[in-house]
């Protein structure tokens, strides 16, 4: 019978989660500077190990230490990407990489190629 009684209806809705972009408006991610990513697992998942209660330092299992293996190999992938600190954590990641795209040394790369990259190969292994 259409329509549906309102009880049926509301449990018929469906509900649509639209994540809002972090990027700034008309911000170019290829230019030649520092850029702090953050990635997190879905639902916060901790999937990457867990935090020592005695220490406070975070215990990587090896899905941590794939992050972090993967982290470590992109300027052996990118030569005009030189990576700073980064922090493997239970249900995220904060890394620092700096593109020099201004380098003759190889082809202009993004953010977005690097991030891109980093995900794909993580998510294969």
């Amino acid at each position: 019978m259409w329509p549906p009684r309102p009880d049926v209806a509301r449990r018929m809705q469906i509900q649509v989660f639209v994540r809002q972009s972090l990027r700034l408006k008309d911000s170019d991610y290829s230019k030649t500077g520092g850029y702090f990513v953050t990635l997190i697992t879905r639902n916060r998942a901790k999937l990457f190990g867990e935090r020592d209660p005695t220490t406070g330092s975070t215990r990587l299992n090896d899905a941590g230490k794939m992050i972090e293996h993967w982290w470590v190999e992109l300027p052996q992938k990118y030569r005009t990407v030189t990576l700073d600190a980064f922090v493997v954590m239970p249900d995220h990641f904060h890394g620092i990489v700096l593109l020099d795209c201004g380098s003759s040394e190889s082809e202009p790369v993004s953010l977005s190629d690097v991030m891109h990259w980093f995900k794909t190969m993580t998510t294969a292994e």
